[in-house]
C-alpha cells in the first residue's frame, strides 16, 4: 500500500516469478540454448491465432471506455470503471481454473477421450452458470450496501451497470470454457474467427447502444455479442466429437 502504483506491479510480478522458479523446478530439466527452425515455424503457426486473440480481447476491453469517453465524458467513465471493477478481479480469479482445465483437456484430447471431454466441458459450464447465478442475485441484493461500505455514495451510479456485467462476466467464462476447449482439441484458430465477429458486432452496438443507455449500452452490448458468438463454440465444438 505504501508503494503505490509501484507496489500493484510488484505484487503481480513476486508471485509470477515465485510460480515460474517452482515450476522449473518441479520439471527437473536441464535448459540449454538450442534453435530449431521446423518447431519454431510449428509453435508460431500454432501460437500466431492465440496471440491475435489476446490483442482483439485488448482492444475489445477498452473500446467501450473510449466510445464512453467520446459521448459523455469523464464522469461516465469513471462510474463504468468502478462498476467493472470487481468483475474482473473475479475474471483474474477464474484464470486460475483454466490453468488447471487446459491441460486436463488436452490430456484427453490426446488420448481421444471425447466423450470424458464433453462431460468435463458440460460440468464446467454448468457450475460457472451456477456460481455465476449466485453472484448476480448478491449483487442485486447487496449492490448499493457493498458500493456505500467499500467504495463511497457518490459511487451509487456504478451499481447497475456493476449488477449487469456480473451477468456478462457468465457469458464471458462460459465463453472462455469452450474456447480453451477448442484450443486444446487443436483448433486454435477458432476462438481467433469467433472473437473478430463478437468483436464486430459489440463494436457496433456500442455506438448505437451508449448513447441511448449511456454505461448500461456498453453492458447490454458486449451481452449480445457474446450471446451471439457462443453457438458457434458449440457449433465447431460438436464438429470435434465434443457435444
Amino acid at each position: 500500500l505504501d508503494m503505490g502504483a509501484h507496489g500493484l506491479v510488484w505484487a503481480r510480478l513476486v508471485p509470477n516469478i515465485l510460480c515460474l522458479i517452482i515450476s522449473i523446478m518441479a520439471v527437473q530439466s536441464g535448459f540449454r540454448f538450442e534453435f530449431d527452425l521446423e518447431w519454431f515455424k510449428r509453435l508460431f503457426k500454432f501460437g500466431l491465432p492465440l496471440y491475435g486473440n489476446k490483442l482483439l480481447a485488448f482492444a475489445y476491453s477498452r473500446a467501450d471506455t473510449l466510445v464512453i469517453g467520446y459521448f459523455f465524458g469523464p464522469a461516465e467513465i469513471a462510474i463504468y470503471e468502478f462498476a467493472r471493477r470487481i468483475p474482473e478481479s473475479i475474471e483474474m480469479l477464474y484464470t486460475s481454473f483454466i490453468e488447471v482445465f487446459f491441460p486436463y483437456i488436452t490430456n484427453l484430447f490426446s488420448s481421444k477421450q471425447f466423450e470424458r471431454i464433453s462431460n468435463m466441458v458440460n460440468h464446467a459450464n454448468r457450475l460457472t452458470a451456477f456460481l455465476g447465478g449466485l453472484a448476480v442475485i448478491l449483487s442485486f441484493g447487496l449492490g448499493d450496501w457493498f458500493f456505500r461500505v467499500f467504495f463511497s455514495e457518490q459511487y451509487l451510479p456504478s451499481v447497475p451497470p456493476f449488477i449487469a456485467l456480473m451477468v456478462v462476466l457468465i457469458f464471458i467464462a462460459l465463453d472462455s470454457n469452450m474456447g480453451y476447449t477448442l484450443v486444446a482439441i487443436g483448433e486454435q484458430e477458432k476462438p481467433l474467427f469467433i472473437n473478430i465477429i463478437r468483436f464486430g458486432i459489440v463494436l457496433g452496438s456500442y455506438f448505437i447502444l451508449i448513447p441511448m443507455f449511456q454505461v448500461v449500452g456498453a453492458v447490454i452490448a458486449s451481452l449480445i455479442g457474446l450471446a451471439v458468438v457462443n453457438p458457434l463454440n458449440v457449433f465447431f465444438l460438436r464438429r470435434k466429437q465434443v457435444e
